[in-house]
């Protein structure tokens, strides 16, 4: 491998210098292939097939993050119950909040029986292309008192080691591992 795509592993994270893709010119990204001149990254919009020259590794390590599609809630259901859910892009459950208030993150291959559902932005309001929206999200999280990371940014590492896998593939293999009999 040449001095040019040394350190272009999988899980690496990059920074984007291209402004043709949904994501924000100079966000990090995961790459979760690098094929000599194009790479698999995701993205906080999700995954985009890239060629080299569209990132760039930074000079100092990144600090770990997780793509906003894996965090921030794209609306809430409301359950039978009373609880609330919000769920990401992909309509996996992220964190469930209880009739009393109880904050629990969510197992995003749990089906979840709707009663109602609320969509807080849409595709030209995308929190990765409208920072007005990453930051009324962000504010809403902290708001309910979350402070981690749900359990679906899990998802990210499967897709890792198995760039063909999509979210929704990825998070119904986490859900047959935890029902698997031991």
């Amino acid at each position: 491998m040449s001095n040019l795509h040394s350190g272009l592993q999988s899980g690496r994270l990059v920074h984007l210098r291209t402004p043709r893709l949904k994501a924000r010119f100079g966000s990090t990204a995961v790459i979760l292939r690098c094929d000599g001149e194009s790479a698999t990254l995701f993205t906080d919009a999700g995954k985009a097939t890239v060629k080299r020259q569209d990132f760039s590794i930074p000079a100092k390590p990144a600090a770990d993050c997780l793509p906003m599609r894996l965090r921030l809630p794209f609306g809430d259901w409301e359950e039978e119950d009373g609880s609330r859910v919000l769920f990401s892009r992909d309509f996996c459950p992220l964190w469930r909040i209880g009739p009393g208030e109880a904050i629990a993150p969510d197992m995003p291959w749990r089906p979840v029986g709707r009663e109602r559902e609320n969509r807080y932005w849409d595709f030209r309001t995308a929190p990765w292309c409208d920072r007005t929206t990453e930051l009324r999200m962000e504010t809403l999280l902290q708001k309910i008192g979350i402070t981690s990371d749900p359990i679906l940014g899990d998802a990210l590492f499967l897709m890792i080691r198995n760039p063909d896998l999509s979210i929704r593939e990825a998070v119904m293999e986490m859900g047959r591992k935890v029902t698997e009999p031991m």
